[in-house]
């Protein structure tokens, strides 16, 4: 478990509570969303140590046990098949199998009242090893609730998605305004409504906030405005320089460019194509609309509902929320911007 609680959660109380609740019904939830999103955070919250977290959960009785709670961080894990030893180290036991890691974890969760939660963070780029590592603990360990965090689901039956986006843009201000007051700083009146710019420009992503915030103790947020305003600016945005004091631990999260860029690796070549063509339609698209502008793209006709499906997976695509637009789907400006930039060298 991590040394340290993890920092408050700014315009989350909403997700932090069904999260909770859906924890208590279901043994697998995946916390899907695109890079930056705040679905590491979301998940650390989970562990009860949170400032303004309710010791018992939200909405639950007192008399319910809290689980215990292993975290695993998975984005230094470079291979599915390291996963099992990862969580073994995490949960301080001594296993040099999937079914040894899966007896000590039985021991471990029936050891507690509350059972033990496990959290495996960043599992996109080992979908497969988690997805066989959860399945085979979840069948063996009876007192075992799994959270991951993902791009994309694990895609095992018991699985239940917990879809995140961005926060509210009077959330993301919030958020600014608190970084900037941890500084020992905080706005003028033009200040604050560049500050709203920079929000809308940056479409209200907690990582951007983040960035933009450290880029502040050297920058104005009226310059930093127009940089993003030029074609292709927001893509550009990065933690000022090194700081091993505030720069993150992830180089991937150090700018919005490496960020989007790790999507583009984990993908298909099939949903890399896709992606680009449907960089280029500004609206909505559903699946007629993408095989119409795959024309030209070298998909086959027969390839592109599986790309199309894929890049929803991996949250490249976000549904369109409303009973109506079912099947709608848009692109992230950040995610747009990557496909069209000149150049992706990151």
């Amino acid at each position: 478990m991590p040394s340290n609680p993890p920092p408050p959660l700014t315009g989350r109380s909403g997700e932090a509570d069904r999260l909770r609740e859906m924890l208590a019904t279901g043994r697998l939830v995946t916390v899907t969303g695109p890079g930056g999103v705040g679905k590491s955070a979301l998940a650390a919250a989970m562990s009860g140590a949170a400032p303004g977290a309710s010791g018992n959960g939200a909405g639950r009785p007192a008399a319910v046990e809290e689980p215990a709670v292993r975290t695993v961080e998975l984005s230094g894990v470079g291979e599915p098949a390291l996963v099992p030893r990862a969580v073994a180290e995490a949960c301080g036991l001594e296993a040099q199998s999937l079914d040894e890691l899966a007896d000590g974890l039985a021991k471990a969760a029936a050891a507690v009242p509350g059972g033990l939660l496990l959290v495996l963070d960043t599992c996109e780029h080992l979908a497969g090893g988690c997805s066989e590592t959860a399945s085979v603990l979840l069948e063996r360990c009876p007192g075992l609730r799994v959270l991951a965090t993902s791009r994309v689901p694990l895609g095992l039956p018991a699985e239940r998605a917990f879809p995140l986006g961005p926060l509210h843009r009077e959330a993301a201000l919030e958020l600014m305004v608190r970084l900037r007051r941890e500084d020992g700083a905080g706005f003028t009146a033009p200040g604050l409504a560049a500050a709203r710019q920079l929000i809308r420009q940056v479409e209200s992503l907690p990582l951007a906030v983040h960035l933009l915030a450290r880029r502040m103790r050297q920058e104005t947020p009226l310059r930093l405005a127009t940089e993003l305003s030029r074609p292709g600016g927001v893509l550009e945005l990065a933690e000022p320089g090194p700081d091993p004091a505030s720069a993150s631990p992830l180089p991937r999260h150090r700018s919005l460019r490496a960020l989007v860029a790790w999507s583009f690796e984990l993908c298909s070549l099939g949903e890399r194509a896709l992606w680009e063509r449907l960089a280029r339609s500004q609206g909505v698209v559903d699946l007629a609309a993408a095989e119409a502008l795959a024309g030209g793209s070298g998909l086959p006709h027969w390839a592109v509902g599986r790309a199309f499906q894929g890049l929803a997976r991996a949250s490249v695509l976000l549904p369109v929320a409303g009973d109506q637009n079912v099947g709608l789907y848009r692109m992230p400006a950040l995610h747009r911007a990557f496909a069209l930039a000149p150049s992706r060298a990151g």
